[in-house]
């Protein structure tokens, strides 16, 4: 981001085949949080608004809700 504030962070798991990733407001709190396997949504996924609080939770598998 042209602010310094990171948009999206990916963390590798094993391999290339699990991920994390963290995606930011302009604020840097945080907006969404989860796993990616083989780049797709997998397991819990966090949503946030604005402020900083829980808006939903997501279970993914493969990428399907």
């Amino acid at each position: 981001a042209e602010d310094g504030i990171r948009d999206v962070e990916r963390s590798r798991g094993l391999g290339d085949v699990y991920k994390r990733q963290v995606e930011y407001y302009q604020n840097g709190q945080i907006k969404e949080k989860g796993n990616l396997k083989f780049g797709w949504q997998d397991g819990l996924w966090e949503y946030f608004n604005e402020d900083g609080s829980l808006l939903r939770t997501e279970t993914w598998k493969e990428g399907r809700k």
